[in-house]
Order: C-alpha cells, then structure tokens, then sequence
C-alpha cells in the first residue's frame, strides 16, 4: 500500500494500468467532512485523480447486499438507492464508495477489464454482500474469481471491534477462489491522524471515499 496526495493506493490494483483507484485519508482535502454533501466530497476526488470520467456513481448503502450495474447507460449519475455494491465495465464511469470503519471492497477482474466497489460493513459481510458482487459480476461480464485481483480497505480491526471483519472478507473471498487479495489490517479505529472512525467518534465524523473506474478497454454488459 502507498500512502502520498491524502490518499492510499493499493499496490495490488496500481499493478493493473487499465484501471484507477484511490482510498482518501484526513489529508485530502476533497475528503468526505463530516457535514460535506457525497456529490462534494465525490466531485473533489474526480477533478483530482479522474478528470477524464463521464461521471460518478454510488450506492445508498443501506448495510444490504443488492448490486447494481453502473454503465453510463439508463440510471442517472450519482446516489443509487438501496445499493452497497457497484460493479462497471464500461469506461470512464466511476464507482465511489464512502465508509468510516466499514470495509471497502475493491475488485478487478484482469481478464474482462471489469470492475466492482463494495460497501461490506458487518451486516453486509454477513449477508455475502462481496459474494453478490462477483456472482453479478460473472452474470454481467463472464467473471471468473480466478481472474480477479481485490483489495481491502483500512477499516476497523478486531482490535476494536466485536467481529473480525477482515477475516470474514478474507475467508469469503478465498471460498470463493480469489487467491489475490491486499489486506493492510490497519484500523480506522486505532488511526486518528490518518482515517474517520464512526465507532471512535461517536458517530460525528467525516467519511473516506473509495473509488474506482476503468481507464480503457472496458466491456460492455454480456
């Protein structure tokens, strides 16, 4: 993981030059603050890292596992309801998602140059909220597990909480057959100076945005 302009990049996902990806900390100023709109907070990380995306989408995140495909196509830009996870093959669409301790799921499949963002706090990890992911993602786009790269997002820890969030997405992925997965285990919870942490601050805090888009070669839905 590399950590420079208030974000961190997963070294796992700035291996794949067909896609782009970043995770903000405190330090970035586009940051999602605790009473900044989501289309503020998405808008900034764009102009920055993606100025070359058609437009942004995100789920609700209602702690559910429904999915929704983001291709630029029919659905508006911007907030879909009742969604946690996101999945894009087509290129310049942007996918964010926002958290405070929950994890962040990023998936690339290598093979059909498509992606998926999850929002799996822990009653979507529960659920299989990353499992609906990649079955959507083979229905939409021929994914095979195998062929797919993902990352963890800094999140809460054992440490901190009740359930090992980062174990149950681990194990989720490995049944599943993903064999590589970049998890930093570094918890919000225990790092004030670089992440929000709804748990530490009592629910007034700012949010992390996580985003991912496909710069080129993207698929269309199959």
């Amino acid at each position: 993981m590399i950590q420079q302009d208030g974000c961190v990049f997963f070294d796992i996902l700035a291996a794949e030059r067909w896609l782009g990806h970043a995770f903000t900390t405190r330090g970035f100023e586009g940051g999602a603050g605790a009473f900044e709109t989501r289309e503020a907070a998405v808008g900034r990380l764009r102009d920055r890292f993606f100025p070359g995306v058609r437009g942004a989408v995100w789920g609700e995140q209602v702690h559910g596992k429904a999915v929704a495909l983001a291709d630029g196509r029919g659905a508006p830009w911007g907030e879909r309801p009742g969604v946690d996870a996101l999945i894009a093959g087509a290129e310049g669409v942007l996918l964010a998602a926002f958290s405070a301790d929950c994890p962040t799921v990023f998936i690339a499949d290598r093979r059909a140059r498509a992606i998926g963002l999850v929002h799996s706090g822990r009653r979507g990890t529960e659920q299989g909220v990353v499992g609906a992911c990649l079955d959507e993602m083979a229905a939409a786009f021929n994914t095979s597990p195998a062929d797919c790269v993902c990352a963890i997002s800094p999140s809460i820890g054992p440490c901190c909480y009740p359930v090992d969030l980062w174990s149950l997405l681990e194990e989720e992925l490995g049944k599943r057959g993903v064999a590589a997965v970049e998890n930093p285990r570094i918890c919000t919870s225990c790092s004030p100076a670089l992440f929000h942490s709804y748990r530490r601050e009592r629910g007034r805090c700012g949010r992390m945005v996580g985003a991912m888009t496909v710069r080129g070669g993207g698929v269309e839905r199959r």
